[in-house]
């Protein structure tokens, strides 16, 4: 291969890996880089190569003035979501800490290495329960997110993240770049997933309120389920009767079969809980699960018709067994003659 397209090459690799905003390369170093990898070139050879690869889609900035220089701009992923990424590893008690840095070590090559700094400094954290177990890492089917929820939508958890974003030129309101945040990082983590085999298993277990979900906790259920690559399945809570007053079962699971295509699957999340409880929550229908010993049943025959039917789960184990009421017992005979 020519120099030419060697040069192509090691100016991408060195735009991706050594800059960023705060770190851009003016043309001696690019120039420097180049000699070092032997490789002889010119400015204006530089130049022409440079608006080439922003013709190919890298996302090349300038810097004007006295630190005048080039950086690669838009990432796959930005560095707070790269953070998030690296949070979700360190904070899996069934990763070493030798795998949990192989790991970061990965994820570090999503921003440049002045930036990767920033990741090495916040991993460290003492005194938290960890396996010692290598070979269970090799053991895991796959990765469940339960109960996928934004924290608070106070606006002061995220303000310094919001008003850079807005300040770098960003337009989306609060709420849309927060449901796009919250995406990205579930998109990141399933390819993370699936980096360590395509039979790998990502899924989010969400609240049953779509809209809920996307206006009070801003996660785009809609987006993750009509489109691959966030998730495998997607576990909705439809934690409520029939009779239900606000979200009555059928509409509900309804709503959520008709968001997905069949590409991601769903796997019907049904309330074993509420087995022989009142459920204040449901108003009119408040006496449902009392009143009736089949409701899981039933539920079940029921999206069993519905698109992307995978399977249901049951919240949760502690009330399927045991010292569990007696509508709750024959509630799971039922369900057994089904199965």
């Amino acid at each position: 291969m020519g120099d030419k397209k060697l040069k192509l090459l090691y100016l991408a690799k060195y735009l991706e890996e050594e800059t960023d905003q705060e770190h851009p390369a003016g043309m001696p170093e690019l120039l420097a880089y180049l000699t070092a990898n032997g490789i002889s070139a010119e400015r204006k050879s530089v130049y022409d190569d440079l608006r080439l690869l922003e013709s190919f889609g890298m996302d090349i900035e300038t810097v004007k003035g006295r630190q005048f220089g080039y950086y690669l701009g838009e990432r796959t992923f930005q560095l707070p979501e790269v953070k998030l990424l690296v949070d979700a590893v360190q904070a899996a008690p069934f990763l070493t800490q030798k795998k949990s840095m192989e790991l970061i070590g990965k994820l570090e090559q999503l921003t440049s290495r002045p930036m990767a700094r920033q990741l090495r400094r916040q991993v460290y954290v003492l005194g938290r329960p960890r396996t010692t177990n290598e070979t269970l890492y090799y053991a895991v089917d796959g990765i469940h997110f339960d109960d996928y929820f934004y924290p608070t939508r106070d606006g002061s958890i995220d303000r310094a993240e919001y008003e850079k974003y807005v300040s770098d030129g960003g337009e989306k309101g609060l709420s849309e770049w927060r449901r796009d945040s919250v995406s990205a990082f579930a998109a990141g983590l399933c390819a993370l997933v699936k980096s360590y085999g395509s039979n790998k298993i990502f899924s989010i277990s969400p609240a049953g309120n779509i809209d809920g979900n996307e206006n009070a906790l801003f996660a785009d259920v809609e987006l993750w389920l009509s489109a691959p690559g966030y998730a495998d399945y997607i576990i909705p809570q439809i934690y409520f009767g029939f009779e239900n007053q606000i979200l009555p079962f059928k509409s509900t699971a309804e709503r959520w079969a008709e968001i997905s295509d069949g590409r991601v699957g769903i796997i019907w999340g049904l309330a074993a809980y509420k087995c022989g409880t009142r459920d204040k929550n449901a108003k009119k229908g408040s006496c449902e699960w009392t009143e009736n010993t089949d409701i899981i049943a039933r539920q079940l025959s029921f999206v069993r018709s519905l698109n992307a039917y995978c399977g249901f789960a049951l919240f949760s184990y502690s009330y399927m067994f045991g010292k569990i009421n007696e509508n709750a017992k024959k509630e799971m005979k039922n369900l057994e003659n089904m199965l």
